[in-house]
């Protein structure tokens, strides 16, 4: 298995996690043998067998020995963040079939990818590939005009949507260990960093000063703790009113028990978004990314907008707007993540098939 994995990044952990459950629960035997940039974190929090992402040898001789070779989820074929991306994973894939392996992309989301030569070679590699899945008709739309056959992509939906909350009792022993309460109905912001993000920062710290005048609590949620805490101390910085910035590295079940106490979750990172919908709670997107569209599209009726055009007033608005009439909109996110989740468990159902 190979993804965005072992970079303390909780949504990627997230998938990881719900990767493995999704193969559990098909019955199969197979061991799964996971490519990250920390191995031995990856093991011990995954309960799987990893190796170092760039250790080619190794790679290489897992790559002979194995049934097959799955890439995913996450967003990993794409340029925006730069030409590493597509050539490390599109490669990955692309000497796998070398060895004559069958090859699965899991619940992708895919692009953007500008470059017209990666979008040649992604169309080679992916119509090689033995099963192709994205998360959304986004991304299906990408692959059918780089000329991947419509009849080999399966849109299906992100598996962390499958991954159940840890127990209770761990919840409020982090609660807790947090000094949070829920006695004043807590609102998440999910933060990241983003270009321009000073206009940014100003506007989600005056909506939630409002949001506070209104009996809210905020949580500040950095779902990478090593990129995102500093944009939470900034928000808070710029706030008239207290919020409480989670401390811990959660692993992705503890981050969703957490949000189970919470009324909204306002995200501008794609998986506290995902998180959100699967224990049913009501969310507002700020999209830095199509793939934050793709995703709330699928849901649908969800308020959306671009980071550059957020502002207090349009904050205020749709968070209020949700929290006045929160169990119709709680019943409506319920009613879509249980659609969703049939489709999340496709990709694990086609692969144990495939290779029992």
């Amino acid at each position: 298995m190979s993804g965005y994995y072992g970079f303390g990044n909780a949504g990627d952990e997230a998938i990881l996690a719900a990767l493995i459950r999704s193969l559990e629960t098909t019955g199969t035997s197979l061991v799964p043998v996971v490519l990250s940039a920390t191995p031995a974190d990856t093991s011990r929090q995954h309960g799987v067998a990893s190796i170092f992402r760039y250790d080619l040898p190794a790679i290489a001789r897992v790559l002979r020995a194995c049934s097959g070779f799955i890439s995913g989820g996450g967003t990993l074929l794409q340029d925006a963040t730069g030409p590493r991306s597509v050539l490390y994973y599109l490669g990955l894939l692309r000497w796998a079939q070398r060895w004559g392996k069958p090859t699965f992309v899991y619940a992708q989301g895919v692009g953007p990818v500008r470059s017209s030569l990666y979008r040649v070679w992604m169309r080679r590699v992916l119509r090689r590939a033995t099963y192709v899945s994205v998360r959304d008709r986004r991304s299906a739309a990408l692959l059918k005009a780089l000329g991947v056959p419509a009849s080999l992509i399966d849109v299906v939906a992100d598996p962390v949507l499958l991954l159940e909350p840890a127990p209770t009792d761990r919840a409020e022993l982090i609660l807790h260990e947090e000094g949070l309460r829920t006695d004043a109905a807590p609102i998440i912001i999910a933060p990241r960093p983003t270009a321009g993000q000073e206009q940014l920062i100003a506007q989600l710290a005056a909506g939630a000063d409002r949001l506070v005048e209104e009996g809210y609590a905020i949580w500040l949620l950095p779902m990478q703790p090593a990129v995102d805490t500093a944009v939470c101390y900034r928000i808070r910085e710029r706030m008239r009113h207290p919020a409480t910035i989670l401390r811990g590295d959660y692993r992705p079940e503890e981050l969703l028990a957490l949000m189970t106490y919470a009324k909204l979750v306002i995200g501008i990172r794609l998986h506290a978004l995902i998180m959100a919908v699967n224990v049913g709670v009501p969310v507002v997107g700020l999209s830095y990314d199509p793939k934050v569209d793709g995703f709330l599209e699928e849901v649908g009726k969800i308020p959306l907008a671009p980071i550059q055009a957020v502002s207090k007033a349009w904050l205020v608005r749709e968070a209020l707007s949700i929290l006045r009439n929160w169990d119709n909109h709680r019943r409506w996110i319920e009613t879509r993540r249980d659609h969703l989740r049939k489709r999340a468990l496709r990709p694990a159902q086609v692969i144990a098939a495939y290779l029992g």
